[in-house]
């Protein structure tokens, strides 16, 4: 059981990160669509629609906010925090496709995997587990999927 438990963990975040490689969000791209697929994906997993936000300075480089709310609302948040956007791929210098997840030689191959898609797919379905398996935290738990790391325009820190 606890390794079929595993395995589906690792499949939801697999899933997740794959869509998130897929979208092209640039440094001087577009991070909203992202945004707003994944805020569909916790809306329909139960979370209440005040709790994940879309939200940025402007209409190209949305975050993604999620509180997962906790027992205790006077005690402060735990903040999970990760963003979405990349720098551009080079694909004559890459292996394999950059915008598409590739499993090559035992590791993960796709433009962010490292920096920082892999940590936000992590994150975002640990999120998702917690709240499929019932998990009411002592705390609220935030999870801020940033754009405009890479350019510093629209940061959304």
């Amino acid at each position: 059981i606890v390794l079929h438990a595993i395995g589906v963990r690792l499949r939801l975040a697999r899933e997740l990160l794959a869509e998130m490689v897929a979208a092209r969000t640039l440094d001087t791209g577009n991070t909203t669509p992202l945004a707003e697929s994944l805020a569909r994906r916790f809306r329909s997993a139960g979370f209440p629609a005040a709790d994940v936000m879309v939200v940025g300075a402007g209409p190209r480089n949305r975050n993604l906010v999620v509180r997962l709310r906790g027992r205790d609302s006077s005690r402060a948040p735990i903040l999970f925090l990760a963003h979405l956007d990349v720098v551009d791929a080079e694909p004559q210098r890459w292996r394999t496709d950059p915008w598409t997840l590739t499993e090559r030689d035992g590791m993960l191959w796709g433009r962010g995997v490292l920096d920082d898609k892999g940590p936000a797919a992590t994150i975002a379905a640990a999120f998702l587990e917690a709240k499929a398996a019932g998990f009411t935290p002592q705390r609220d738990l935030v999870m801020a999927l940033t754009a405009g790391e890479e350019s510093g325009v629209d940061n959304g820190v």
